[in-house]
């Protein structure tokens, strides 16, 4: 009973412990306003990185730029545009398979009929795989999340 005791209470120090560690992370300074132009609002041509000490400043979820959100809605509009015609052709079959369904078809036969939406399938998974990609480009930043701990060898 008291080894229980003594892990829980280790567990509960350690995770304590993360919790100060990362939220101490998160007071850490800005980037400088010249460092990015998506912060700053200006354009300036090349890109730099961000100092180490500001790599090790945690990224809140919601810490997105304006301009970030533009880039992400624009190519989730472009994403919506472009599997429009997989979509209606996807509905299309479904609606011919519960027709067959309800006229008494064997399952051969509704199946048969769904296999011709198998394509607009595949397409849209493959949209939806690049739409994530473009996506996590956009927020990849040097910055850990919150949730990360960084621990620094000693020596």
């Amino acid at each position: 009973m008291r080894a229980k005791s003594l892990i829980y209470s280790s567990l509960f120090v350690i995770l304590t412990g993360g919790l100060a560690a990362c939220s101490g992370a998160v007071t850490a300074p800005d980037i400088p306003s010249e460092a990015s132009s998506d912060r700053a609002g200006a354009t300036t041509g090349t890109a730099t990185r961000p100092d180490s000490a500001q790599r090790l400043r945690c990224r809140a979820d919601n810490d997105l730029t304006e301009r970030e959100i533009a880039r992400i809605r624009a190519l989730y509009n472009a994403y919506l545009v472009a599997i429009a015609p997989d979509v209606a052709l996807i509905d299309k079959v479904n609606q011919a398979a519960r027709e067959a369904l309800q006229n008494g078809a064997s399952r051969e036969e509704i199946a048969k009929i769904l296999s011709r939406a198998d394509e607009a399938k595949r397409n849209v998974a493959a949209a939806t795989h690049r739409l994530r990609a473009a996506i996590v480009d956009i927020l990849h930043d040097d910055r850990l999340p919150c949730f990360v701990v960084v621990v620094t060898p000693a020596g």
